[in-house]
């Protein structure tokens, strides 16, 4: 699919993950992929790396959360609350992902969305993920922590 610069976004400007008002962010640039599906391709360089020459799994998970709250219904704010992740294969570093993402369910407090890994071009999900993330209350969510 062919994504227009319209359907590029961060879900917040200093987000750890895809902000680009944040000096740290990995950069990640999501793209729509209709209203349900949310993509992005990232390359995985020495710096990701985990076992010698392979992707570091915490890094695919960073990944994987990232892409998947940005399948969010609504604009209103979200954290994780659940992530499972199945690693199927190996990521080699020094190559190109891609992380998709699509919503299972909607609902009034929050939503649940199933998310893959896949290198390169392949066809094989190299990662599996499943997540759920609730909606929150910023300014009482603050006084919590």
């Amino acid at each position: 699919m062919t994504h227009r610069m319209a359907d590029r976004f961060s879900h917040w400007s200093h987000c750890y993950g895809c902000g680009p008002k944040n000096d740290r962010s990995e950069g990640i640039v999501l793209e729509r992929a209709g209203d349900d599906e949310v993509s992005a391709r990232v390359y995985i360089d020495r710096d990701h790396g985990g076992a010698p020459g392979f992707a570091h799994g915490g890094y695919l998970s960073l990944l994987l959360d990232e892409v998947m709250g940005g399948v969010a219904p609504s604009p209103q704010p979200r954290v994780t609350t659940d992530l499972q992740v199945r690693f199927l294969r190996a990521v080699p570093l020094d190559s190109d992902v891609l992380v998709t993402a699509r919503l299972r369910e909607r609902e009034d407090q929050g939503f649940s969305v199933q998310g893959s890994v896949r290198v390169g071009g392949a066809e094989e999900v190299a990662v599996e993920a499943t997540a759920y993330f609730r909606f929150v209350d910023l300014s009482r969510l603050r006084r919590r922590s």
